[in-house]
């Protein structure tokens, strides 16, 4: 059991996983406040907060739910735990006891883009997050950056920090993870896997319509799929419906 979520989750926070979009979401551009002023007139999107000296961005939810009297995780801007790979620091967070569960963010995202998973997961699981290298409080290696380097990344800390099989829960960007060459079409990235496969997906997601998640489910007839009046980001928007769909899934595993 080594891919057990489909990665259908995409972040709130990214400006950057827009196609086309010339913008680094970690500020590192010359006139990093100009593009992002342009981003957000092209896109909609709005600048949010200041977090650990990043800009952080966010886009309209379609729907929030009741986050009222959840557990959410502190923002530490010194972080909270540190791996060294490859020689870079790589920050990553872990809680509870179980089951391994690793939570993978999307494209400009963070650790903390799981503020509200993790506490709730950690409950009955043992739940790592972890910022991918140039993401985050991770160290941004000035390195040419593929889908390969944060596969080997992903795969390493499982063997290394983790040391056992573990529920990969994430987003578009871990499809990328996994599955190289990028040129593979959907059909023959499906056929590598062989493993339980849940879909969690946003119906009211304006750019991954819930077709796609038809799509999936026709080519994989095995998979688990749960569908959610919410938009992009169903673990943000509704994290409770998000958590329960999740803990009940693994649990069955």
């Amino acid at each position: 059991m080594e891919v057990s979520l489909y990665p259908t989750f995409l972040p709130s926070n990214a400006c950057c996983n827009r196609p086309g979009s010339l913008v680094n979401c970690c500020g590192s551009l010359p006139g990093r406040k100009d593009l992002l002023r342009r981003i957000s007139v092209w896109t909609g999107v709005k600048e949010k907060v200041w977090a650990g000296g990043f800009k952080m961005m966010s886009t309209p939810s379609v729907w929030t739910g009741n986050k009222s009297g959840m557990q959410k995780l502190p923002f530490k801007s010194d972080g909270y735990n540190f791996w060294t790979w490859r020689g870079y620091k790589i920050h990553y967070v872990v809680q509870g006891e179980g089951l391994p569960v690793l939570l993978i963010h999307g494209f400009g995202a963070s650790v903390f883009h799981w503020r509200y998973n993790v506490p709730e997961l950690a409950k009955n699981f043992r739940v790592f997050a972890m910022d991918l290298l140039g993401f985050g409080l991770t160290e941004k290696a000035l390195i040419d950056y593929s889908a390969n380097v944060w596969r080997d990344q992903v795969a390493d800390f499982v063997k290394e920090v983790i040391k056992d099989r573990a529920v990969l829960v994430g987003n578009r960007l871990m499809r990328q993870i996994i599955f190289q060459p990028s040129d593979l079409t959907l059909n023959k990235l499906l056929a590598k896997l062989s493993c339980p496969l849940l879909l969690v997906w946003g119906d009211l997601d304006p750019w991954m319509g819930s077709e796609k998640a038809d799509k999936i489910n026709h080519l994989y007839p095995g998979a688990s799929v749960v569908r959610l009046q919410a938009g992009h980001c169903p673990h943000d928007e509704v994290p409770d419906l998000v958590n329960d769909a999740l803990s009940s899934w693994i649990s069955s595993l």
